[in-house]
């Protein structure tokens, strides 16, 4: 016969671990449920419900999995037109294998949904609300593709310089045309690449480098032996996680024709 003391105490410690188990689910941020071998769900948290809109019918009842991929689909989860039998039988096919995806709800909300077999069959299955994410990612995508479409359209040569080993990590068509060289010729390469005399390396080097925000002059020689003569200003950034400089280049080459050509009739008046 059973000591009552000891099926008291097992009771007592059955039941801290439920509500131990219970607290832990609840704490959780992602929908949390476990279905057993008769794909019945047998344990769920409340972010689960909500995320899937999870019917009374559902929760500790007979219903298994399947019904609830049938239920889900009549309400036009799966799009309109899908074929629930086909969906169904897709998921059926992944349970006895660990598997994740990403679902996109009909009221937009994207969810990470991840499934792994237990043993002794069965599986639990994992919803992360990844909506945030997923519109941090578009806003992210939309912003590059701004930069890249202002990036090839300015008429500004912009360049960006790593902070620690000086390569060139960044240039634009204009910038190219600025300098006379090929864009092949200097991504990736030292800032000193750019031009063939030392100390003209040197001294855009130091504007880059410098801590001020004032604009410099900057004059040089193209490699078809044109002068030229920019207007370069620098902002450090971060660049891909990188700390960089952007430098951006005006040509000023018409205005500085001007004035040396005023100089000259000046000095010959």
């Amino acid at each position: 016969m059973a000591d009552p003391k000891a099926k008291a105490e097992d009771s007592a410690r059955a039941g801290r671990e439920a509500a131990l188990l219970r607290a832990t689910l609840e704490n959780m941020a992602q929908g949390v449920a476990m279905y057993d071998g008769d794909h019945k769900l047998v344990t769920w948290n409340t972010l689960f419900r909500k995320y899937l809109e999870m019917p009374d019918e559902f929760l500790g009842t007979d219903r298994t999995f399947s019904d609830y991929i049938r239920y889900i689909g009549a309400r036009g989860e799966f799009g309109e037109g899908a074929d629930i039998e086909q969906e169904l039988r897709k998921r059926i096919a992944m349970l006895d294998r660990s598997h994740s995806f990403e679902r996109v709800r009909p009221d937009g909300t994207v969810l990470e949904v991840r499934r792994d077999p237990v043993p002794g069959g069965g599986f639990i299955a994992i919803y992360t609300d990844i909506t945030e994410r997923k519109e941090a990612e578009k806003q992210l995508r939309e912003d590059e593709e701004r930069f890249r479409a202002i990036d090839a359209a300015a008429p500004v040569g912009l360049i960006i310089v790593s902070e620690n080993d000086q390569n060139v990590l960044h240039l634009n068509p204009s910038f190219c045309e600025i300098v006379g060289k090929d864009a092949n010729a200097l991504l990736g390469k030292p800032l000193s690449s750019i031009f063939t005399e030392p100390e003209k390396s040197k001294e855009l080097a130091g504007i880059i480098n410098g801590t001020s925000s004032e604009r410099k002059e900057f004059h040089f020689r193209r490699p078809d032996g044109a002068e030229a003569y920019v207007m370069v200003s620098r902002v450090a950034l971060d660049y891909r996680g990188e700390k960089a400089v952007i430098a951006s280049f005006v040509d000023i080459h018409d205005r500085v024709q001007a004035e040396i050509e005023l100089r000259h009739a000046k000095s010959s008046a």
